[in-house]
């Protein structure tokens, strides 16, 4: 019976991994509202020299990451958390800091 513990157990954190890491899709419409939304909510420090911002890059522990305000009800983006570099929100994974998506300055 034990190993069929470790596989079921196993199987359900390789399944937290993956929704934890869900592609983000958003219509035009919804990423103007986060932009907007996650723009106004503090001033935003420099970021420190070096950043890579690409999807798939790891941002580093200097860069500090919020999570998402209850007023953005867009789930796939809910998982994630961002922050605010050169008038870019960057949504990211909280453990990994594994950037998921950039929505570039409207």
């Amino acid at each position: 019976m034990k190993p069929i513990v470790h596989v079921l157990a196993l199987l359900s954190t390789c399944a937290v991994a993956a929704a934890q890491t869900a592609p983000i899709v958003m219509t035009p419409q919804q990423e103007r509202a986060v932009y907007d939304t996650l723009i106004k909510e503090r001033v935003w420090p420099p970021p420190p020299p070096g950043v890579t911002l690409l999807i798939g890059a790891e941002l580093p522990r200097e860069v500090e990451l919020f999570e998402v305000p209850t007023a953005i009800d867009i789930l796939p983006v809910r998982r994630y958390r961002y922050t605010v570099i050169n008038d870019r929100v960057v949504l990211a994974d909280g453990g990994t800091r594994q950037i998921m998506w950039i929505i570039p300055r409207r």
